[in-house]
């Protein structure tokens, strides 16, 4: 399969890992434009794959294609395709764009993105895969094959997309940085914040001493192994070896009566710029007897 590339400093950054072993939990598969290709003549054609087998019926399609869950029609959107409503299906994002519905959905994991959409009343699908995370672009190629379906009056795309890309991440960037704590405390010895700790979800997470400096180790995660930064009292920033993945974390320890490690809580430092997936958030580690 393809390599992912990670956008950082200007650069895209190759991201080797086993997209297969490693995403699986992401409900993550390994596709092709063939394949994909497939799938959306299939939706199009009311569950008849290309082969004439029958995989769902048009009633099923109908459930999938409605809109469950409503949403508020996007300022932004209305100004850019004249969106009317949005809401969300079985697994379809749905919306109209200048007056004619649309469905689709993204998605990604660490230097790869894709997208699919769906105009069904004009027999249009459009499947896009990338090996970089910049998904702007995805978008912009989407609405420029619309633009040219639906004989629209022609906009630049690219870049319209690309300067609200860039103006976001440098808004995301500019406010990642954690604030300075309002009353400072200082930490305990290194010594009394080692030991394993355990989530009944996850697993064992260590925290060792090497060379003055306190480490963390995702025993199961071999990218997720960092240096703990103090911050104030017993709460530390997590640097990730792995600077690719911009999932800097904060680690709060509650301590003991004797001020060792009993339970530790963490949570992202920038929800803008880490990806939701890392839900450092739902874990609830222990210090493990």
């Amino acid at each position: 399969w393809a390599t992912g590339h990670i956008p950082m400093d200007g650069q895209l950054h190759p991201f080797f890992v086993n997209y297969l072993e490693d995403f699986r939990g992401a409900g993550a598969i390994a596709s092709s434009v063939s394949d994909m290709s497939q799938w959306l003549r299939t939706q199009l054609a009311h569950g008849k794959m290309p082969n004439g087998q029958q995989l769902f019926t048009e009633k099923q399609q109908q459930q999938m294609w409605h809109p469950h869950i409503t949403s508020m029609a996007s300022k932004s959107a209305y100004e850019a395709y004249h969106q009317q409503f949005r809401g969300y299906g079985l697994g379809w994002s749905i919306e109209d764009f200048h007056g004619i519905k649309k469905l689709g959905h993204g998605g990604g994991i660490l230097g790869m993105v894709s997208q699919v959409t769906l105009l069904p009343e004009k027999n249009l699908g459009i499947v896009i895969l990338s090996n970089q995370q910049a998904f702007s672009a995805l978008s912009a190629v989407t609405y420029e094959v619309l633009e040219d379906a639906l004989d629209l009056e022609d906009k630049d795309w690219v870049e319209d997309l690309a300067k609200k890309h860039f103006e976001g991440k440098k808004e995301a960037y500019a406010n990642a940085k954690p604030e300075t704590p309002a009353d400072y405390q200082a930490k305990l010895p290194n010594i009394n914040y080692t030991g394993t700790l355990h989530d009944n979800w996850y697993g064992d997470v260590v925290i060792e001493e090497l060379n003055g400096q306190l480490r963390i180790d995702f025993t199961h995660t071999k990218r997720l192994k960092g240096q703990l930064e103090h911050y104030t009292g017993n709460t530390f920033i997590v640097k990730w070896d792995e600077k690719l993945l911009e999932a800097d974390a904060y680690i709060e320890f509650q301590m003991s009566p004797d001020n060792r490690v009993s339970s530790a809580k963490m949570r992202a430092v920038s929800t803008a710029v880490t990806d939701f997936s890392f839900d450092f958030r739902n874990l609830d580690l222990r210090a493990k007897k």
